[in-house]
């Protein structure tokens, strides 16, 4: 069983040390902290003397963490230097984008940067404009970062589409639930059958591959998207996880699953049209996700992290079920008609 799907090495740092870090690596002093939660990292929202409020991270030292870190850290510069709602990176007294900090905890790398305002899309009722403007938003950070190098290290973590069939058995194991493992047994039934026998053969680039409906934050006006958090599943992937991922997450919470999800990708398709072969695995790949979605969280939910874990699939099920019950032919056919460029002669 993969440590890493079911008791992922997180890090957990108190303010105390948050302090440390700040004024030793940035010569900043810290007023009030707020911590947040997350999967692996320590978060939290700092309010500064200055009056300026950042948002910190930190994850736990490696070599190929690092290298990856700073490779994700200037792919979301660059996409904030175009003028896409990624926040800006604030760097240490010697110019770095990164700090390297000694803790109780061991070695750590760690991450300042703007706070960004927005509500996250989670809790926020959807309508079919701002499901639009999801897609147009998730497509644009998806064609920015096409643009980027392929990374020096690669890494798959439990979340990437490649492994979505190893992450849910590997948590089956842990899951007692018998309507869980009902709904998980289809949705890897569906992924085998339709996704799997082509993974490797769709288009591959840079993914964000994280565009959930937390780290996508909505202006006041419920309009747009105006925030995109949490760079650090970002990999080299099939192209597909991007849309996939934020389909399925967007419309989950949605009084209409499936026709919010074929909002997101009507507003995808005016950006960046997809080829047929991979619009026609779409709908099995964001199946597929939803299930690790409640696999890796049904398995972690007596973690010291549960809470979390209990939050982050919360409405899952019931976008999982939205999926799994369309016409997969016909609603295939909807998504080519949004995502597939008109053919011309």
């Amino acid at each position: 069983m993969a440590a890493d799907t079911i008791a992922p090495d997180s890090l957990s740092l108190t303010p105390e040390q948050v302090t440390q870090i700040l004024e030793a690596h940035y010569r900043l002093r810290a007023t009030r902290f707020i911590a947040l939660q997350s999967e692996l990292s320590a978060v939290y929202r700092v309010e500064l003397h200055s009056g300026r409020t950042v948002a910190f991270k930190a994850i736990r030292y490696r070599q190929e963490d690092a290298v990856l870190t700073a490779w994700q850290t200037s792919a979301m510069e660059r996409l904030n230097e175009r003028g896409l709602p990624a926040p800006a990176t604030i760097r240490t007294e010697e110019g770095e984008l990164l700090a390297l900090a000694e803790t109780e905890e061991g070695q750590v790398i760690a991450h300042i940067g703007e706070w960004l305002d927005g509500t996250p899309l989670e809790a926020v009722q959807t309508t079919p404009e701002l499901m639009h403007s999801v897609g147009v938003s998730g497509a644009q950070i998806a064609l920015a970062l096409s643009e980027v190098s392929r990374p020096a290290i690669q890494r798959d973590h439990p979340w990437a589409l490649s492994r979505t069939l190893e992450s849910i058995r590997e948590s089956l194991v842990a899951i007692e639930d018998q309507q869980t493992v009902s709904l998980l047994q289809q949705a890897v039934e569906r992924f085998e059958k339709v996704v799997q026998p082509v993974l490797h053969e769709l288009p591959h680039t840079v993914v964000h591959h994280d565009l959930h409906d937390s780290n996508l934050l909505v202006n006041e006006r419920r309009d747009r998207v105006n925030g995109v958090l949490d760079f650090g599943d970002m990999v080299w992937a099939p192209r597909i996880a991007e849309i996939a991922v934020i389909a399925a997450y967007a419309c989950r919470g949605a009084a209409e699953p499936a026709q919010a999800y074929l909002s997101v990708a009507e507003g995808w398709g005016t950006v960046m049209p997809l080829t047929a072969e991979e619009v026609a695995v779409l709908l099995a790949a964001s199946i597929g996700r939803l299930a690790v979605n409640l696999a890796v969280w049904s398995a972690r939910s007596g973690s010291d992290r549960g809470e979390y874990a209990r939050a982050r699939s919360r409405t899952t099920v019931r976008g999982l079920v939205a999926l799994l019950g369309v016409d997969e032919a016909r609603f295939t056919e909807l998504l080519m008609t949004r995502l597939c460029a008109p053919r011309i002669g």
